[in-house]
């Protein structure tokens, strides 16, 4: 099983390295959901991160999962419980994401062998999941913590790659990119798109974003685990 979470765990880097970005689709309506996410695969970007305050979000995991193209990686995001871990990796999810660092739901998605990226936004939270095993860290808010934050992190803690999510448009998705990030995570965006334009205007904004992350070359490097706290399983 340790064989096999690492592996995982350099496929979901190696898959980031690639994308540069991750939709992250969050709706009050399902089927809003679920038009946003196919459409942002069809705009070209190869990350769907699927939050749990989505309605039905097992349900459009396991869809959206069971027909994803080649290359594209379907995901779970804002899982706070290792009750939420299981349903979600039944479901079909190839990705775990969540805006905290919780060592029991780490734990618990270890043993499922499926890459967990813990939130964190302090360099104490960011080192913490990192010690823990975490493949990749998500800084949240970012939007909040801001583009001189994630330098300063990458600065103190460059073995340790980062996922800025929250309160980042499509427009600044290059930036974050020079700024050291592994990948960045948009979403608020896409909804509004959604809303304003439908299908086609999800469609087309994805295509944008996949657009501004094309030039911006991989980063991916070896990743120097810090020193595991005792008591937590490898």
């Amino acid at each position: 099983m340790i064989d096999a979470a690492a592996t995982a765990a350099a496929s979901i880097v190696g898959a980031l390295d690639r994308h540069r970005v991750v939709a992250v689709v969050r709706h009050h309506d399902a089927d809003a959901a679920r038009e946003i996410a196919r459409a942002c695969i069809a705009g070209g970007l190869g990350l769907i991160e699927i939050t749990l305050t989505t309605p039905d979000a097992c349900a459009l995991l396991s869809d959206l999962a069971g027909d994803a193209p080649d290359g594209v990686l379907v995901g779970a995001g804002t899982v706070l419980g290792a009750d939420q871990v299981h349903a979600v990796v039944d479901a079909g999810a190839r990705f775990l994401v969540s805006p905290a660092t919780d060592p029991d739901v780490m734990a618990a998605a270890t043993v499922t062998a499926v890459p967990f990226i813990p939130g964190a936004a302090t360099p104490s939270e960011i080192a913490l999941g990192a010690r823990l095993g975490a493949p990749v860290v998500k800084v949240f808010p970012a939007g909040g913590l801001g583009l001189s934050f994630l330098r300063s992190v990458r600065a103190v803690l460059p073995q340790v790659p980062l996922l800025p999510s929250g309160g980042i448009g499509v427009a600044d998705v290059p930036a974050w990119l020079d700024a050291g990030a592994l990948a960045v995570a948009i979403g608020s965006e896409l909804d509004a798109a959604h809303s304003a334009g439908g299908v086609d205007a999800v469609t087309a904004l994805a295509a944008t974003a996949a657009a501004l992350a094309g030039p911006h070359p991989p980063i991916h490097r070896p990743v120097t685990h810090l020193p595991r706290p005792s008591g937590v399983p490898s």
